[in-house]
């Protein structure tokens, strides 16, 4: 299949997927995860979709304890329809932080798409192989094996990664640590089973020494190691990341999942002439939206010589965050005389929105 027509529905996830209750609590749900960007999807006894219990908002952002019940501290991520396509796919998920995204058919839950169905979709597309760019971050950032975890989780912060690979005295790579564990060993029940809750208790423990909380066994790959063959460990193994090494073991870059889902979506289809477009940040059909104003240009195109499109789409929402209607301006300069033609139209549906607003600015061109 073209990676031009991938969609939600090509990649579509519909068994094996985490579940929850809102009765459940965050420290049982969360020993269902195991990276930062997993998810939990909670459903009531009706079997209506609620949102999803993920490590990221519950615990780095807003620090729940882990008897709170999932129904009070529940995420609302983006929702993907059948007909999302895999560019706007990667930009939700990294714009959300969540690598598990829900597909509705309508109002009706249909299934995800998982970080692993999109990697795979990249491993077996020779084009999407050929096109992608994975770039290594530099300069490394690295930790010290006898560094504190008050160190390690200071570190990550004040650079925004969420893993460090960890280095011995010589600079040499001996293991990997995240947020995630740093967290879940922070979470470990000591005497009895619950969170550490009071700040007392939780300063100290932070001090001890990160030797013996992270992650021995790093999956690696070397400076010259195909796309294909990183995207397969990272697969096979059931990680986040994978950091590259030199010949001496000293650690020289590290590929996320996150600089995959952005390398994919820098491949999604260009436009001639330029288009200036800026959608809601939970709008999932940018794609579609790109595809409509590019036939219709085209066509313009054809009898007046366009200069550039700018395409501004609004979510209003109601009192409790909810999307009720949409609003598109819809603006072209005509190449030569500079002259601008602009047509504005709020609908419930921002496909009809997007037709009248065309409509409009064809009927003014016709003038």
């Amino acid at each position: 299949m073209n990676a031009e027509h991938i969609q939600a529905k090509d990649l579509l996830k519909t068994s094996g997927i985490l579940m929850g209750a809102p009765d459940d609590t965050l420290a049982e749900t969360l020993e269902k995860l195991t990276r930062t960007h997993d998810a939990v999807f909670i459903f009531d006894e009706h079997k209506k979709f609620l949102g999803i219990i993920n490590p990221y908002y519950t615990i780095f952002k807003s620090n729940y304890p882990g008897t709170t019940k999932v129904q009070n501290c529940l995420f609302h991520p983006p929702i993907l329809s059948l007909a999302t396509y895999i560019w706007d796919i990667a930009k939700l998920m990294v714009e959300s932080k969540i690598y598990f995204l829900p597909v509705f058919d309508n109002s009706t839950f249909a299934g995800i798409v998982s970080i692993n169905r999109i990697l795979r979709t990249i491993k077996t597309d020779p084009k999407l192989l050929r096109q992608l760019q994975l770039v290594l971050k530099k300069p490394m950032i690295t930790i010290q094996q006898h560094a504190t975890l008050t160190e390690a989780y200071t570190l990550m912060r004040d650079k925004q990664v969420s893993r460090l690979p960890v280095v011995n005295m010589h600079e040499h790579l001996v293991g990997i640590v995240s947020r995630y564990d740093i967290q879940r060993a922070i979470a470990e029940p000591k005497e009895k089973p619950r969170f550490l809750s009071r700040v007392g208790e939780k300063e100290k423990f932070l001090e001890q020494s990160l030797d013996g909380y992270f992650r021995k066994v790093v999956v690696t790959a070397t400076p010259d190691e195909t796309i294909a063959s990183i995207l397969d460990k990272i697969i096979t193994n059931t990680i986040g990341s994978i950091v590259v090494i030199d010949k001496n073991r000293k650690a020289v870059g590290i590929v996320s999942n996150h600089d995959i889902l952005r390398a994919l979506n820098a491949l999604r289809p260009k436009h001639e002439p330029k288009l200036d477009l800026h959608v809601a940040k939970e709008f999932t059909e940018q794609t579609q939206l790109e595809q409509m104003i590019g036939q219709f240009i085209s066509k313009v195109n054809k009898f007046t010589p366009v200069q550039q499109i700018r395409v501004v789409l609004e979510a209003l929402k109601n009192p409790v965050g909810k999307v009720r209607k949409y609003s598109i301006n819809l603006q072209l300069m005509i190449k030569g005389d500079g002259r601008k033609v602009i047509a504005k139209v709020t609908e419930y549906d921002w496909k009809q929105a997007t037709h009248e607003a065309i409509d409009k600015v064809r009927k003014q061109l016709q003038r």
